[in-house]
């Protein structure tokens, strides 16, 4: 891959937990790191779930390799967002990264 298809601009989230001063927490995002990646749409399927369909996408988005990405970080692109599924180390080259994302489901 040459660096040139890693065009677009991602953020990478991780999940934190912060106390709401009634003994429990509420769950936010926080930024790791904003990268440039590319964003390949995979496929897409509806599923009947709870007698209400719903739509999802997976996407591949390779970016350059990083040692803090794991799937229980997220991607933000735009407004839209990702959840992480896998993180792959291609080739295991330490180069690139491909995050198997889906959009369209809660975390």
């Amino acid at each position: 891959m040459t660096a040139g298809k890693l065009r677009e601009r991602i953020t990478i989230q991780s999940e934190t937990s912060v106390a709401d001063g009634g003994g429990g927490y509420t769950v936010g995002w926080t930024n790791v790191v904003t990268v440039w990646a590319q964003v390949k749409p995979q496929r897409g399927r509806e599923a009947l779930e709870a007698m209400q369909m719903r739509d999802t996408q997976l996407y591949d988005v390779v970016i350059r390799y990083r040692t803090d990405v794991i799937p229980k970080n997220r991607v933000t692109w735009g407004n839209r967002v990702f959840n992480i599924r896998a993180v792959m180390n291609k080739d295991e080259r330490d180069r690139y990264l491909t995050l198997v994302c889906e959009e369209g489901v809660g975390t």
